[in-house]
């Protein structure tokens, strides 16, 4: 164990260089992409919340209250920038013409937001420029003629869409809390041949291998759903997820190697379902409001410890005398 003490002292001094701690504005801005905004003043709260937010409260709530709370994060990493560079390249594709899509721009929109990353192939790590430009053009040759077609929205077309709107009231210790729900969806897409209409959302990272089997039950596309049905005046009929990898790539995931590949998996959600997401997102913010006003964040140890790829904030757990026993008991399980 005093081997482990050791350990994490010298993880949490690295770790102290790389958290980064930005500073906030008191309320909340125009068009803001902050995942959480509690607004309070004696007569009721106003807290605008997403599906990260949602997904971080029910994985661990110590570690939402560093990301949520303290507003700490680990920065950008390669597998940010690379999902951002992607999504901007699928942008250009699915706001242009078919006869005016030109792959040489499309691999432009890429390199413009990929610049951090490095010019390698790696067959175990798909972070790169040339794993990027090899994918988009795997994509373009597959689906530049694809029936899927942009649908607008008073002339704009649903790409990269950011929407907020009221989800429901409850009350908390005799306040009025009123719950807004946001996120931005990827792409509202309509096949020209079937005359369904479907929400794309494009995935690059190595969610995508845990997501095979979540599309249902899944916060995110749920919220995305309920969005769009109930807000919008477009009826999805169904869910995309557009998983993103190069043909042939190796893909590394909790359940062992698996050959990646371009694939479209479908969801379809339902008026109960929609039910269920208000009822879940409402009792989390209750949760949330809990936790803020005791002051007490429940560690999920070692569940989220030891979760997908680890959890970033170890260091910052076992750092803090009050939660060093059970990370520390976590990290000795997993070794």
């Amino acid at each position: 164990m005093s081997d482990l003490f050791s350990m994490m002292e010298t993880i949490t001094k690295e770790h102290a260089k790389m958290i980064i701690k930005p500073d906030f504005p008191q309320h909340r801005p125009k068009n803001t992409k902050r995942m959480l905004d509690i607004v309070e003043d004696k007569d009721s709260i106003k807290v605008y919340i997403n599906s990260s937010s949602i997904n971080l409260l029910n994985e661990c709530k110590q570690k939402a209250k560093y990301v949520l709370m303290d507003k700490y994060s680990g920065g950008d990493t390669p597998a940010k920038t690379y999902g951002t560079a992607v999504h901007k390249a699928m942008e250009y594709l699915y706001t242009t013409p078919i006869k005016d899509r030109d792959l040489v721009k499309m691999h432009d929109k890429f390199i413009e937001n990929a610049k951090s990353l490095e010019l390698i192939e790696d067959a175990h790590d798909k972070h790169s420029i040339t794993n990027g430009l090899t994918l988009l053009s795997q994509y373009f040759e597959t689906y530049c003629n694809d029936p899927w077609q942009v649908v607008e929205l008073e002339g704009k077309p649903l790409v990269e869409h950011n929407f907020e709107f009221r989800l429901g009231k409850a009350y908390f210790l005799e306040k009025l809390v009123e719950i807004y729900y946001h996120g931005t969806i990827d792409a509202i897409m309509k096949n020209k041949e079937t005359e369904q209409v479907a929400i794309f959302d494009h995935k690059t990272t190595g969610s995508m291998h845990l997501s095979r089997n979540m599309i249902k039950p899944n916060n995110q596309f749920l919220g995305y759903f309920y969005y769009a049905n109930l807000r919008l005046d477009i009826k999805p009929d169904l869910m995309i997820m557009n998983l993103l990898e190069k043909k042939n790539q190796i893909a590394k995931t909790s359940r062992g190697i698996i050959p990646a590949k371009l694939e479209r998996i479908e969801g379809y959600y339902t008026e109960e379902e929609f039910k269920e997401f208000e009822t879940s997102v409402i009792s989390n913010v209750m949760s949330l409001l809990d936790c803020k006003g005791g002051g007490v964040w429940p560690m999920n140890a070692p569940n989220a410890c030891n979760g997908f790829s680890g959890c970033e904030f170890q260091a910052a757990c076992a750092s803090n005398p009050k939660l060093r026993k059970p990370i520390l008991e976590s990290i000795g399980n997993k070794q």
